[in-house]
């Protein structure tokens, strides 16, 4: 580390002073989103997925109302066994649905609930493939129950699970199957136009801030692999994409870098529900209610 570095003061990262996330957290959770499910669950008491999810909430950013993705899954919530790590990790690895745009088996994607929204009044259109993503992130957790990694290894590997089932930008402006669909996330003023279509600045700005956003996650999480994770537990579980390039006005580039991250100085964590903390700064680009 540089003498800057030394020199540079680290700021503390709390989730009830993140604007992408306090606006969701009650006040019986004590600072932590889901945070009368972490209690009962720390304590091997059943929690109801109330306890876990939260109310979705009108965004400057967003055409409706949205919540919270969970990144280890409403129903896995009474498996930990009072493992407090798995229930502070299911608190803080949240997306915002009107980022999170699934890869599917078939080379196509899909949309979270809340990713795309019928163009009047409530409900979700697109989301094929959502249901195999979740199915996946469970499969996650049982393998990180089996690897008996540290804490911070435990929570990379349930963040680059979260990533690599997720999209690109050149992956969203090539999916057809998108196509009409009228994105949550203000970034795109109107449907996505066709892959095809001369013009698509819909599309293009959509998939720009997607890829934008996630491209800031995977940044985060190299910086904490190297900081945070014993160097033994790194080659344990697969990590998510190399750094891509940002995608251009036109729609074109996006193409893998060969450079790696630059090295961001993670903040500081509160000890007593660190992971839950950790995880949440490591997905705060991927919420939409604060512009990024």
């Amino acid at each position: 580390m540089s003498s800057n570095s030394k020199s540079t003061k680290r700021p503390t990262y709390r989730q009830d002073k993140d604007p992408t996330l306090s606006p969701f957290i009650r006040k019986s959770d004590s600072g932590l989103v889901g945070g009368r499910a972490v209690e009962g669950q720390s304590k091997k008491r059943k929690v109801s997925s109330d306890d876990v999810r939260v109310t979705a909430r009108a965004s400057s950013q967003t055409l409706r109302n949205e919540g919270l993705h969970e990144g280890i899954p409403t129903n896995k919530r009474n498996e930990f066994g009072g493992n407090k790590l798995y229930a502070h990790i299911q608190s803080g690895l949240r997306t915002s649905p009107s980022t999170t745009v699934f890869r599917r088996k078939d080379g196509e994607l899909g949309g979270h609930t809340q990713t795309f929204v019928k163009r009047t009044g409530q409900g979700s259109t697109h989301t094929k493939g959502q249901g195999p993503a979740h199915d996946e992130l469970r499969d996650e957790l049982h393998l990180a129950k089996k690897r008996k990694l540290s804490e911070p290894g435990t929570s990379a590997s349930l963040l680059s699970r979260q990533l690599r089932i997720t999209a690109s930008g050149p992956e969203i402006l090539k999916s057809d199957y998108l196509t009409d669909a009228l994105p949550n996330s203000r970034s795109a003023k109107g449907p996505l136009e066709s892959p095809s279509a001369k013009k698509k600045p819909n599309r293009i700005n959509f998939a720009k801030e997607t890829h934008r956003r996630r491209e800031y996650a995977k940044e985060r999480y190299f910086a904490f692999t190297q900081q945070e994770v014993p160097s033994s537990e790194i080659s344990r579980f697969p990590p998510p994409s190399p750094p891509r390039a940002p995608l251009n006005e036109d729609g074109t580039g996006g193409g893998r870098l060969s450079a790696p991250f630059p090295l961001l100085q993670i903040p500081l964590f509160p000890s007593d529900a660190r992971q839950a903390h950790a995880t949440a700064w490591l997905t705060e680009p991927l919420r939409s209610l604060k512009d990024k």
